[in-house]
């Protein structure tokens, strides 16, 4: 019990940031080391996702250094995913738009700083210039949502290539060990599920049904296109893991987790989604034509 209590103050309360720091504090500068300890005693107030981009991007030039040790790499690691968990356990169903959209660009902004990812860095570009504008209108909602889509394409193949790196050494894991196809066949998924920014897909599945309606868009959008025919349900698609189908069917579903993988059988689906980045499975086993409100 003692070390289940030490698992979850570490998980829950970014204690790993504390030793990160003590293993690091002597490569950095003096102001910086400061700022990092301050943060830290206050790691529970509402400014603290924004410092954390702060201070991971002053911290950037000691990790890409030279010979830079490895500890202030790990210091990174920990900020970087405290900074998730700050923006997790957000109530974003209190936040207003135009809370919704200065978080998406923080988000991006810390993507940016460690993802490699030149689209990261055109969609930050993009997101600001649409931030500065006078918001709300009808032309305006028409760019933001184009904006917003565009970080969704970018969201995905992101975690399209993450998942290409990843899955194939988990199936050769698999067959040197005679592991249960179960335990691999969604390790990609996994990984891709727990990158920091993955926390973007929850803040467009917010942001996105308030851009179509000042917009005036329709709710319904096409993911990808398939013919299907079969037995139509309405239910919903977690309420059927794991079963199968004896003739085809096509599911009419209020939302996808992204979680939930595609039953054997089952037909390009019509959805109500709860995320841009997470059905991964859904994605890659079948084709949906979902709705964004």
């Amino acid at each position: 019990m003692k070390h289940y209590l030490w698992i979850l103050k570490t998980t829950h309360g970014g204690a790993d940031m504390d030793t990160c720091l003590e293993m690091a504090k002597g490569t950095l500068d003096g102001d910086l080391q400061w700022q990092l300890h301050d943060l830290l005693r206050n790691r529970n107030e509402w400014w603290v996702p924004g410092k954390l981009v702060e201070l991971r991007q002053r911290l950037e030039a000691y990790w890409r250094a030279e010979g830079a040790s490895r500890d202030v790499l790990l210091l990174d690691i920990a900020l970087d995913n405290y900074f998730r968990l700050c923006i997790e356990r957000t109530d974003k169903s209190s936040l207003s738009g135009d809370d919704l959209l200065d978080m998406v660009g923080m988000v991006l902004s810390n993507a940016c700083i460690a993802g490699e990812s030149q689209d990261f860095g055109q969609c930050l570009a993009y997101w600001d210039k649409i931030k500065g504008a006078e918001r709300w209108g009808p032309e305006w909602s028409l760019q933001a949502l184009a904006a917003a889509q565009r970080v969704q394409l970018s969201l995905g193949a992101f975690g399209d290539n993450i998942y290409s790196l990843v899955q194939p050494h988990a199936e050769r894991f698999k067959e040197a060990c005679k592991l249960d196809p179960k335990y691999i066949t969604n390790f990609g998924e996994e990984v891709v599920r727990g990158q920091p920014v993955f926390v973007l897909s929850l803040l467009l599945q917010r942001l996105e049904p308030m851009l179509r309606e000042a917009a005036g868009v329709a709710p319904w959008q096409i993911v990808s296109q398939a013919e299907a025919q079969g037995e139509v349900a309405v239910q919903e698609l977690a309420e059927i893991q794991g079963q199968s189908f004896d003739s085809a069917r096509v599911l009419v579903s209020n939302q996808i987790g992204g979680m939930e993988d595609i039953p054997v059988s089952l037909l390009p689906s019509a959805a109500r989604p709860s995320s841009h980045f997470v059905p991964v499975s859904a994605q890659d086993q079948s084709g949906a034509v979902t709705r964004a409100a």
